[in-house]
Protein backbone atom coordinates (compact mmCIF):
# COMPACT_ATOMS: atom_id res chain seq x y z
CA UNK A 1 0.00 0.00 0.00
CA UNK A 2 2.42 2.82 0.60
CA UNK A 3 4.85 1.17 -2.10
CA UNK A 4 2.24 2.41 -4.57
CA UNK A 5 1.48 5.42 -3.01
CA UNK A 6 5.11 6.30 -3.50
CA UNK A 7 5.31 4.66 -7.00
CA UNK A 8 2.26 6.56 -8.45
CA UNK A 9 3.11 9.68 -7.83
CA UNK A 10 6.89 9.57 -9.60
CA UNK A 11 4.79 8.06 -12.57
CA UNK A 12 3.05 11.46 -12.71
CA UNK A 13 5.87 13.59 -12.33
CA UNK A 14 7.65 11.85 -14.80
CA UNK A 15 4.81 12.26 -17.27
CA UNK A 16 4.75 15.87 -16.24
CA UNK A 17 8.28 16.15 -17.47
CA UNK A 18 7.83 14.59 -20.53
CA UNK A 19 5.53 16.60 -21.59
CA UNK A 20 6.73 19.66 -20.55
CA UNK A 21 10.04 19.23 -22.91
CA UNK A 22 7.95 18.20 -25.64
CA UNK A 23 6.18 21.30 -25.43
CA UNK A 24 9.46 23.34 -24.87
CA UNK A 25 11.39 21.70 -28.36
CA UNK A 26 8.54 21.35 -30.11
CA UNK A 27 9.42 22.85 -34.00
CA UNK A 28 13.08 22.62 -33.58
CA UNK A 29 14.37 21.02 -36.41
CA UNK A 30 16.60 17.85 -36.41
CA UNK A 31 20.25 18.54 -36.46
CA UNK A 32 21.50 18.56 -40.34
CA UNK A 33 24.80 16.53 -41.38
CA UNK A 34 26.80 18.91 -44.12
CA UNK A 35 27.20 17.14 -47.31
CA UNK A 36 30.84 16.57 -48.69
CA UNK A 37 31.99 18.76 -50.52
CA UNK A 38 32.10 18.53 -54.51
CA UNK A 39 35.62 17.52 -55.95
CA UNK A 40 37.23 20.78 -57.49
CA UNK A 41 36.79 21.09 -61.42
CA UNK A 42 39.49 19.90 -64.09
CA UNK A 43 41.60 23.03 -65.04
CA UNK A 44 43.58 22.39 -68.41
CA UNK A 45 43.22 19.61 -70.96
CA UNK A 46 44.57 16.44 -68.91
CA UNK A 47 46.02 13.30 -70.65
CA UNK A 48 48.45 13.15 -73.66
CA UNK A 49 48.67 16.13 -76.11
CA UNK A 50 49.52 16.18 -79.46
CA UNK A 51 49.89 19.48 -81.64
CA UNK A 52 51.66 20.30 -85.41
CA UNK A 53 51.77 24.00 -86.49
CA UNK A 54 52.19 24.96 -90.24
CA UNK A 55 54.84 28.72 -89.96
CA UNK A 56 54.62 30.74 -93.19
CA UNK A 57 57.22 33.58 -91.95
CA UNK A 58 58.66 36.49 -93.69
CA UNK A 59 62.69 36.97 -92.28
CA UNK A 60 65.01 40.14 -91.75
CA UNK A 61 68.41 39.23 -91.65
CA UNK A 62 71.53 41.06 -89.90
CA UNK A 63 74.68 40.10 -90.73
CA UNK A 64 76.27 43.00 -88.46
CA UNK A 65 80.42 43.38 -87.82
CA UNK A 66 81.39 40.37 -90.49
CA UNK A 67 80.01 42.30 -93.52
CA UNK A 68 79.60 45.89 -92.18
CA UNK A 69 76.22 46.31 -94.06
CA UNK A 70 74.47 49.50 -93.39
CA UNK A 71 71.00 47.79 -93.46
CA UNK A 72 69.62 43.82 -93.35
CA UNK A 73 68.23 41.97 -95.81
CA UNK A 74 64.66 41.19 -96.39
CA UNK A 75 63.49 37.61 -97.24
CA UNK A 76 60.77 36.03 -98.72
CA UNK A 77 57.88 34.67 -96.73
CA UNK A 78 58.82 30.62 -96.10
CA UNK A 79 57.67 27.43 -94.63
CA UNK A 80 58.15 26.48 -91.53
CA UNK A 81 57.31 23.77 -88.38
CA UNK A 82 56.48 23.48 -85.01
CA UNK A 83 55.34 20.47 -83.49
CA UNK A 84 54.83 19.43 -79.68
CA UNK A 85 54.21 16.03 -77.60
CA UNK A 86 52.96 16.53 -73.96
CA UNK A 87 50.94 14.94 -70.88
CA UNK A 88 49.16 16.92 -68.34
CA UNK A 89 47.86 15.77 -65.50
CA UNK A 90 44.81 16.72 -63.67
CA UNK A 91 45.78 18.83 -61.40
CA UNK A 92 47.40 20.55 -64.15
CA UNK A 93 51.03 19.91 -64.14
CA UNK A 94 52.40 18.99 -66.71
CA UNK A 95 55.24 18.35 -69.08
CA UNK A 96 55.82 18.83 -72.65
CA UNK A 97 59.04 19.01 -75.83
CA UNK A 98 58.29 21.25 -78.55
CA UNK A 99 60.30 21.27 -81.72
CA UNK A 100 61.12 23.84 -83.86
CA UNK A 101 62.21 24.46 -87.69
CA UNK A 102 62.92 27.20 -90.80
CA UNK A 103 64.79 28.07 -93.29
CA UNK A 104 64.47 30.95 -95.73
CA UNK A 105 65.55 33.09 -98.42
CA UNK A 106 66.79 36.48 -97.92
CA UNK A 107 68.16 39.24 -100.77
CA UNK A 108 70.20 42.66 -100.97
CA UNK A 109 68.45 44.05 -104.17
CA UNK A 110 69.75 46.96 -105.76
CA UNK A 111 67.52 48.57 -108.50
CA UNK A 112 65.86 45.27 -108.54
CA UNK A 113 68.94 43.24 -108.86
CA UNK A 114 69.66 41.08 -106.37
CA UNK A 115 73.64 41.60 -105.89
CA UNK A 116 73.76 39.35 -102.42
CA UNK A 117 71.40 36.61 -101.46
CA UNK A 118 71.35 34.56 -97.90
CA UNK A 119 70.16 31.35 -96.91
CA UNK A 120 69.47 31.45 -92.86
CA UNK A 121 68.18 28.49 -90.87
CA UNK A 122 67.09 28.11 -87.41
CA UNK A 123 65.74 25.20 -85.58
CA UNK A 124 65.10 24.90 -81.82
CA UNK A 125 63.91 22.13 -79.25
CA UNK A 126 62.74 22.82 -75.99
CA UNK A 127 61.91 21.00 -72.73
CA UNK A 128 59.29 22.29 -70.56
CA UNK A 129 57.59 21.48 -67.50
CA UNK A 130 54.66 23.62 -66.15
CA UNK A 131 51.51 23.87 -64.34
CA UNK A 132 47.75 25.40 -65.35
CA UNK A 133 46.25 27.69 -63.75
CA UNK A 134 42.34 29.14 -64.19
CA UNK A 135 41.58 32.22 -62.25
CA UNK A 136 38.17 32.56 -63.74
CA UNK A 137 36.08 29.50 -65.57
CA UNK A 138 36.55 31.09 -68.83
CA UNK A 139 40.28 31.53 -68.46
CA UNK A 140 43.27 29.35 -68.23
CA UNK A 141 47.33 30.54 -68.12
CA UNK A 142 49.92 27.70 -68.33
CA UNK A 143 53.57 28.79 -66.83
CA UNK A 144 56.45 26.73 -67.25
CA UNK A 145 60.17 26.60 -67.49
CA UNK A 146 63.11 24.71 -69.07
CA UNK A 147 65.87 23.73 -71.10
CA UNK A 148 66.24 25.17 -74.47
CA UNK A 149 68.50 23.59 -77.44
CA UNK A 150 69.09 26.64 -80.32
CA UNK A 151 70.46 26.77 -83.78
CA UNK A 152 71.30 29.53 -86.23
CA UNK A 153 73.15 29.24 -89.50
CA UNK A 154 73.47 30.38 -92.88
CA UNK A 155 74.27 27.35 -95.47
CA UNK A 156 74.28 29.67 -98.47
CA UNK A 157 75.42 33.06 -98.83
CA UNK A 158 76.51 34.41 -102.93
CA UNK A 159 77.34 37.68 -104.23
CA UNK A 160 76.64 38.68 -107.71
CA UNK A 161 75.66 35.61 -108.49
CA UNK A 162 79.18 34.05 -107.01
CA UNK A 163 78.44 31.45 -104.68
CA UNK A 164 81.07 32.16 -101.38
CA UNK A 165 82.77 29.52 -98.88
CA UNK A 166 80.95 32.05 -96.12
CA UNK A 167 80.04 29.57 -93.39
CA UNK A 168 78.15 30.89 -90.20
CA UNK A 169 76.57 29.16 -86.69
CA UNK A 170 75.52 28.99 -83.46
CA UNK A 171 74.94 25.87 -81.63
CA UNK A 172 74.22 27.26 -77.43
CA UNK A 173 71.96 25.50 -74.76
CA UNK A 174 69.86 27.75 -72.02
CA UNK A 175 66.95 28.06 -69.78
CA UNK A 176 63.72 29.89 -71.78
CA UNK A 177 60.57 30.62 -70.07
CA UNK A 178 57.01 30.31 -71.17
CA UNK A 179 53.46 32.26 -70.83
CA UNK A 180 50.30 31.30 -71.87
CA UNK A 181 47.11 32.62 -71.76
CA UNK A 182 43.64 31.18 -73.56
CA UNK A 183 40.20 33.07 -73.07
CA UNK A 184 37.16 31.16 -73.64
CA UNK A 185 34.36 33.39 -75.39
CA UNK A 186 31.95 30.33 -76.35
CA UNK A 187 31.85 26.65 -75.97
CA UNK A 188 33.81 26.61 -79.34
CA UNK A 189 35.93 29.87 -79.80
CA UNK A 190 38.20 30.56 -77.76
CA UNK A 191 41.76 33.80 -77.69
CA UNK A 192 45.06 32.80 -76.94
CA UNK A 193 47.88 34.46 -76.55
CA UNK A 194 52.16 32.55 -75.82
CA UNK A 195 55.00 34.30 -74.94
CA UNK A 196 58.61 33.06 -74.76
CA UNK A 197 62.17 33.95 -73.92
CA UNK A 198 65.02 32.02 -73.92
CA UNK A 199 68.58 32.64 -73.16
CA UNK A 200 71.23 30.29 -74.88
CA UNK A 201 74.85 29.46 -73.87
CA UNK A 202 76.96 28.39 -76.83
CA UNK A 203 79.84 28.62 -79.72
CA UNK A 204 79.57 30.74 -82.57
CA UNK A 205 81.96 29.26 -85.65
CA UNK A 206 82.74 31.70 -88.71
CA UNK A 207 84.48 30.97 -91.78
CA UNK A 208 85.31 32.65 -94.55
CA UNK A 209 87.46 30.61 -97.01
CA UNK A 210 91.17 30.36 -95.64
CA UNK A 211 91.12 34.05 -94.30
CA UNK A 212 89.02 34.05 -91.50
CA UNK A 213 88.31 30.71 -89.56
CA UNK A 214 87.47 31.33 -85.34
CA UNK A 215 85.03 30.19 -82.49
CA UNK A 216 83.87 32.22 -79.66
CA UNK A 217 81.98 31.53 -76.94
CA UNK A 218 78.61 33.79 -77.02
CA UNK A 219 75.22 33.97 -75.55
CA UNK A 220 71.89 34.17 -77.67
CA UNK A 221 68.66 35.55 -76.76
CA UNK A 222 65.48 34.67 -78.56
CA UNK A 223 62.14 36.48 -78.19
CA UNK A 224 59.00 35.34 -79.19
CA UNK A 225 54.99 35.98 -79.66
CA UNK A 226 52.01 34.78 -80.77
CA UNK A 227 48.36 34.99 -80.50
CA UNK A 228 45.32 34.41 -82.27
CA UNK A 229 41.78 32.75 -82.40
CA UNK A 230 41.36 28.73 -81.57
CA UNK A 231 38.28 26.79 -82.62
CA UNK A 232 37.33 23.78 -80.71
CA UNK A 233 35.84 20.43 -81.20
CA UNK A 234 35.57 16.85 -80.06
CA UNK A 235 35.23 12.95 -81.71
CA UNK A 236 35.28 9.60 -80.21
CA UNK A 237 38.48 9.19 -78.35
CA UNK A 238 39.86 12.43 -78.68
CA UNK A 239 38.88 15.34 -76.80
CA UNK A 240 39.31 19.03 -76.48
CA UNK A 241 40.71 19.39 -80.19
CA UNK A 242 40.98 22.68 -81.68
CA UNK A 243 42.80 24.49 -84.84
CA UNK A 244 44.48 27.75 -83.87
CA UNK A 245 45.05 30.59 -86.59
CA UNK A 246 47.62 33.49 -85.61
CA UNK A 247 49.97 35.78 -85.86
CA UNK A 248 53.72 35.13 -84.92
CA UNK A 249 56.88 37.04 -84.39
CA UNK A 250 60.27 35.73 -83.23
CA UNK A 251 63.36 37.64 -82.64
CA UNK A 252 67.04 35.68 -82.84
CA UNK A 253 70.02 38.06 -81.35
CA UNK A 254 73.61 36.24 -81.42
CA UNK A 255 76.36 38.40 -80.80
CA UNK A 256 76.46 40.45 -83.93
CA UNK A 257 74.07 38.43 -86.41
CA UNK A 258 70.43 39.24 -86.03
CA UNK A 259 66.96 37.35 -87.52
CA UNK A 260 63.64 38.45 -87.40
CA UNK A 261 60.54 36.10 -88.07
CA UNK A 262 56.95 37.59 -88.59
CA UNK A 263 53.91 35.83 -90.28
CA UNK A 264 50.87 33.87 -89.48
CA UNK A 265 50.49 29.78 -88.16
CA UNK A 266 47.62 27.44 -88.51
CA UNK A 267 48.21 24.66 -85.88
CA UNK A 268 46.07 21.40 -84.84
CA UNK A 269 46.12 19.65 -81.24
CA UNK A 270 44.32 17.36 -79.79
CA UNK A 271 44.17 15.29 -76.24
CA UNK A 272 43.77 11.74 -76.20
Amino acid sequence: MKQSAIIKPAVYASSALFLGASGLFAGTPAPVVAPMPAPAPECGNPGWTLTAAALYLKSHVGLGSEFDFDEGIDGDFDWGFRGSLGYERPDGLFGRVVGFWYEGDAALEDEGYEWATITPEVYAIDFLVGDTFCPTPNTSLEVSAGIRYGHLGVDEITFDGWESDYEYDFDGWGPTFQLRARRTLTDRVALYADLQQSFLFGEREFSWGDNDDYEVDTLAAVSEIRGGIEFLWGMAAIQNAYLRLGGEGQYWWVDSFDLGLVGVNAEVGFTF
